[in-house]
């Protein structure tokens, strides 16, 4: 897990407020059932080509953008022979299709820019190209990626901040001449609702990107050949709240995993699901109790003898460096990621536990009721989800990406495992 660093990807962080609880909903005390999973491997799926995006439909089928062949690749497991088709976009540009999503009936597709959306019908045809400006840039913030299409041409666009601004916030002591910061530290980032022109209409929120970036000085007089005058490193034990968004846009959810807001509930911490409207409105918020895993300090010494290296060629002072800037809390983030599905079901992947072979999956109905949770391989990368069904990729040592399909039993029914209500949080 921690060879190498990995690169910096910023994610943001919301401010953790701690609000009275609602006395009903006491049922997320309960245990989770756990459940079984039939994985399937997908004999009919071409293991050497790239996936750009991948999303189930409301038809249940996978749609996977093969950006380098210009094709949308289907799915199919309804029948239980997988059956591949691909949809073919001759006249759009060489990098199309990227992204993709859901805008009423139609299934739109982004460039890799974010200058271009295509929109194509039931049968596959291109119906319209509609060209597209992100918002900004804006000092240090800047546009990323569109994470979906509303009606009225409308786009949500989830904002970044960028390396230097960032690099202020979480820097200890003054930088080399070398790497200027700037004057401020920005620790907040916007997500917009904007047109196709650039210009924004509404922000649904903002939230703070702390704690996400670490930041070293190595020492110049034994610093490694190649080292620059800053060194930045995605922290391995950051908690910021996630940001996830249904292919439709329908469905907003931040989940807050923040450790700090550990607290005694029951005597059991909790993490929060938070759902917005896309027009920015709070529809509910729960809470989720967690058993945490607290972090061995062999985890940390494996982290910090791997930076080593790269800060000083004394290794046991570049150990030292990493570990003066390491964000280290007592339990690992409740969360590592989640999916939301075309269906409003979302898939919690738990904690990424250092060398573990297998990872805990939550699985959350679109009322808020856990469902259950499910045992996986570790090394399944769940891209799609839709219910209780789900699509990952496998990286074979050959490079060949292998494609499965997974499916959850049904629970049994009783009482439904609830999270506890919480009051509205809309971080404006």
């Amino acid at each position: 897990m921690f060879g190498s660093p990995a690169p910096v990807v910023w994610v943001l962080l919301a401010v953790v407020l701690v609000l009275p609880v609602h006395p009903g909903f006491l049922a997320g005390i309960q245990e989770v059932p756990t459940l079984s999973a039939s994985v399937n491997h997908v004999p009919t799926w071409d293991g050497s080509v790239h996936v750009s995006s991948c999303a189930v439909g409301v038809d249940r089928l996978l749609y996977c953008t093969l950006s380098q062949d210009g094709i949308v690749r289907t799915v199919d497991a309804r029948a239980g022979d997988f059956q591949v088709q691909d949809i073919r976009t001759p006249d759009l540009a060489p990098d199309f299709p990227n992204r993709l999503g859901w805008r009423g009936d139609e299934l739109w597709l982004g460039d890799l820019a974010g200058s271009t959306i295509a929109s194509l019908n039931a049968a596959g045809d291109v119906v319209r190209v509609e060209d597209m400006w992100l918002p900004g840039p804006f000092g240090p913030i800047r546009a990323g990626r569109i994470l979906a299409l509303l009606s009225g041409d409308r786009i949500i666009v989830r904002a970044s901040v960028t390396a230097q601004a960032l690099a202020m916030s979480s820097a200890a002591g003054d930088a080399p001449e070398a790497f200027p910061l700037p004057s401020s530290a920005v620790t907040e980032a916007p997500v917009w609702v904007a047109d196709f022109e650039g210009t924004v209409l509404d922000t649904l929120m903002m939230l703070s990107q702390g704690r996400r970036l670490g930041v070293v000085y190595p020492p110049r007089s034994r610093a490694p050949r190649g080292t620059s005058a800053v060194f930045m490193f995605t922290q391995p034990f950051a908690d910021p709240p996630l940001l996830g968004v249904s292919p439709t846009g329908e469905d907003i959810v931040v989940l807050d995993r923040a450790v700090a807001s550990i607290r005694a509930m029951d005597n059991e911490p909790v993490y929060t699901v938070h759902w917005f409207t896309p027009d920015g409105d709070t529809i509910r918020s729960l809470e989720y109790p967690y058993e945490p895993v607290v972090i061995e300090e062999a985890w940390v010494r494996e982290w910090s003898a791997a930076q080593a290296p790269r800060l000083s060629t004394d290794l046991e002072e570049g150990a030292e460096l990493a570990l003066q800037a390491l964000y280290r809390p007592a339990v690992l983030p409740p969360v590592s990621s989640f999916l939301v599905g075309t269906d409003g079901t979302i898939w919690v992947r738990r904690e990424e536990v250092p060398d573990a072979e297998t990872v805990m999956w939550e699985l959350i109905a679109p009322d808020g009721s856990r469902l259950g949770q499910v045992e996986l391989d570790a090394e399944l990368g769940i891209s799609a989800v839709h219910g209780r069904e789900a699509w990952a990729f496998e990286r074979h040592p050959d490079e060949s990406l292998q494609l499965w399909y997974l499916s959850v039993e049904a629970p049994t029914p009783g009482p439904p495992h609830l999270g506890r209500s919480e009051q509205s949080n809309p971080w404006l």
